[in-house]
């Protein structure tokens, strides 16, 4: 079995997503017989507590921002120093394909996770979603194979296996469950404004917030719901979040690693783009009938929010139609998948 190191960062601004879905690979790997899988990440990279805690050993380096020789050179000392065979690069860093040409004459398998810039041109295996940015790209001079669609999903493998027990049902209910969840640290407050917008809704339903481990003020927030006349319930970082996701029949949320989690456990959405990327890569979920986008939530009128929330928390006939949408579209089993492969190879390309 190869050693394996893990490139990818995360952060207040870019989110936790990279590293959740890296830990769930790299759980995948280590089931399947790896050895050795160490995560190389920047310094003061708010995911170093997350990978440390799942029982991985991490490499830093001293920058936030090395520039691509330099993050080449660090990668190669890595590289030497722990006997590795096999790379994985879940990155938006600046490393650019000279470079990462460069790394792969020193490897067994170079692989990148969801990429669109050249570096993946000197990859053996890309794995991404099915989203607009990847139809387009230019492939010429690729030696490798890519795997994009709704079965290269990465995500925690209790995803997969709560979804064994969903079925179509819930909508009975005469008090709905909204999930808010705005990412690991919600950088926009984007859960002030949606909350604002609940607390003026008339109805009956509870609200669950998800917080993750990047969230800061929360007691802020534990006094502004303390006055709402709807039941709140707010969970930090919370273990049993697949459940939570289960038991909801609409979520409000940014887009994001959450939304394809969101998307695995049948869960209708309302989805604030956090960039232009964002917007394209949810409306994918959107032509499958499984998502609302709202758009980048800096171009969004309040008015349009508000409707929007209003007219699917009163639809129940689209919600379940959406709901259905969702669970046909992802399993849950992406990482597994990908592990497999990384090991031991597969055959042609496949695009969904």
């Amino acid at each position: 079995m190869p050693n394996v190191l893990i490139r990818c960062d995360a952060s207040v601004n870019a989110g936790f997503g990279h590293v959740v879905r890296c830990l769930a690979l790299a759980q995948a790997l280590r089931e399947l017989g790896v050895p050795l899988i160490t995560f190389a990440m920047t310094k003061d990279c708010a995911g170093n507590a997350m990978a440390i805690n799942a029982n991985f050993p991490i490499e830093t380096f001293e920058t936030s921002h090395p520039n691509s020789k330099v993050e080449r050179l660090w990668l190669e000392k890595l590289i030497l120093k722990l006997n590795i065979s096999v790379l994985i690069l879940d990155i938006r860093t600046e490393l650019s394909l000279e470079d990462t040409s460069y790394l792969r004459s020193k490897l067994i398998k170079l692989v990148c996770i969801d990429d669109i810039s050249e570096r993946r041109l000197a990859a053996d295996e890309v794995f991404a979603p099915a989203v607009p940015q990847f139809k387009n790209l230019d492939w010429n001079g690729f030696r490798g194979r890519k795997y994009i669609g709704w079965d290269w999903i990465l995500m925690p493998a209790c995803f997969s296996k709560i979804k064994k027990k969903i079925i179509t049902s819930g909508y009975h209910r005469s008090k709905l469950r909204l999930l808010v969840t705005m990412g690991g640290s919600d950088p926009y407050r984007l859960t002030d404004r949606v909350l604002w917008f609940l607390d003026t809704l008339v109805g009956e339903y509870e609200i669950h917030l998800i917080l993750g481990s990047g969230f800061v003020d929360i007691n802020r927030l534990i006094k502004r719901t303390n006055r709402f006349t709807h039941t709140v319930y707010i969970h930090k970082n919370p273990k049993n979040l697949p459940e939570l996701m289960m038991r909801s029949d609409l979520a409000l949320a940014s887009f994001g690693a959450t939304a394809y989690e969101l998307t695995a456990m049948g869960v209708p959405a309302i989805y604030f783009a956090l960039s232009e990327d964002h917007a394209q890569s949810c409306g994918a979920l959107v032509s499958q009938g499984a998502a609302i986008c709202l758009g980048v939530f800096d171009q969004v009128e309040d008015q349009s929010v508000r409707q929007t929330i209003e007219n699917l928390m009163a639809d129940q006939f689209l919600r379940k139609q959406m709901h259905k949408a969702c669970l046909q579209l992802i399993d849950g089993a992406g990482a597994k998948r990908v592990a497999h492969i990384i090991l031991n190879g597969a055959g042609s390309d496949s695009t969904q």
